[in-house]
């Protein structure tokens, strides 16, 4: 698990930001200040509302955002409880219990990660919370979120990523096309795949992890790589990210395979009525099988001439359920889109918004008008 995080204002740009689709997959808003049903309009006033306090001090910075991203496949176990105990205790390392809060979940190229946000203004005392020494906050934090959800304690330092480095230089070394570069880390485990941005080549390994490939090759530099994969085609990311993880787990698989094929045997000394059992129910399914197989094989040799027609037809209902899917699993994320897309024009719920946004500003001038006579008279 990673947390990262620093103060921050203008609680109007974050708030789009943690609502805009983007490179996201889905959005989910979890949290609006108590509220698990709060929508986006909410999360906007709500942020911009928080980042308006800055006026009654002289901080500029009136917001906290920090991201919590869980190691890969444990984001996947997860559940809304967890993502709320997670803020609570990472609250608590910070020194934000009692402060306003929202929390956001994006999903990106298949990972779950969540944007959390606090208000630094404390009411009490009329300043805003300090905070000294965030990253060790953030260290004691991970350690205590993994230990109550049970996960893999992360290492202080990633032990892997000079390896990586050494075994990528090597290749690059040794290699003068892309073509043997790639040819040389897919032999070594590796994928080498497009990636955007500042970092438009990534490398992934076996547990779906992925690197910025500039920066595990020393000494070489973005316009090198470039010039040397040139005409190379390359897999998107996202999709190596989920190859990567399925050949990984095949081949965690298989090196366990004889301790469990012994462990097998062991039982079924141990029982030799159930041995006997589960071969005559492998021996029917054997002969099953055998059968599908050859209907399969006489299905295809008599549909070749229609095999393209069919794939596009397959291709097409796929991408239909999917995008119904993802409309139904994340409500929000039509909403979402179609508010980036028109954010220029103004809306029912973009006035009303507005509207309380003004009366809100209008009430913290008041209020810092009466310090300010307060400190007069003192």
């Amino acid at each position: 698990m990673v947390i990262k995080g620093n103060m921050r204002g203008n609680g109007a740009q974050l708030a789009h930001y943690l609502t805009r689709q983007g490179e996201n997959d889905q959005i989910r808003i979890l949290e609006v200040d108590g509220r698990a049903d709060a929508d986006q309009d909410s999360l906007i006033v709500t942020l911009e509302g928080m980042s308006l306090k800055e006026q009654l001090t002289k901080s500029k910075q009136g917001l906290y955002h920090a991201q919590i991203n869980p190691a890969y496949e444990e984001d996947r176990q997860m559940t809304d409880e967890d993502w709320h105990k997670a803020a609570d205790i990472l609250e608590h390392a910070l020194g934000f219990e009692g402060q306003r809060r929202a929390i956001v979940l994006h999903e990106k190229k298949g990972r779950l990660h969540a944007h959390v946000v606090w208000e630094r203004y404390d009411a009490e005392t009329g300043k805003m919370k300090t905070i000294s020494h965030n990253y060790k906050a953030h260290d004691q934090a991970r350690q205590e979120i993994e230990k109550y959800l049970n996960q893999e304690p992360t290492p202080t330092r990633n032990k892997s990523r000079d390896d990586i480095k050494e075994v990528m230089t090597g290749l690059w070394d040794k290699t003068e096309t892309g073509a043997d570069f790639l040819k040389e880390v897919k032999n070594a485990g590796f994928c080498v795949a497009a990636g955007s941005g500042k970092r438009p080549f990534m490398v992934v390994d076996d547990k779906g992890r992925s690197f910025d490939l500039v920066r595990q090759l020393k000494g070489v530099r973005t316009k090198q790589v470039r010039e040397r994969l040139d005409g190379e085609k390359l897999m998107d990311e996202k999709d190596a990210i989920e190859l990567m993880r399925q050949l990984g787990n095949q081949k965690r698989l298989a090196e366990n395979e004889p301790e469990q094929q012994a462990e097998t045997a062991h039982r079924w000394k141990a029982n030799p009525e159930t041995a006997k059992e589960f071969a005559r129910n492998r021996d029917d399914i054997f002969a099953g099988e055998k059968k599908k197989d050859t209907s399969r094989s006489f299905s295809a040799n008599a549909s070749d001439n229609h095999a393209s027609i069919k794939q596009r037809a397959e291709s097409f209902v796929v991408n239909e359920t999917m995008a119904d899917k993802e409309k139904s699993a994340n409500p929000f994320a039509e909403k979402t889109h179609a508010f980036a897309e028109n954010r220029n024009t103004l809306t029912a719920s973009q006035i009303k918004r507005q509207q309380l946004i003004n009366e809100m500003k209008s009430q913290l001038k008041t209020s810092y008008h009466r310090q300010r006579d307060k400190r007069r008279d003192f």
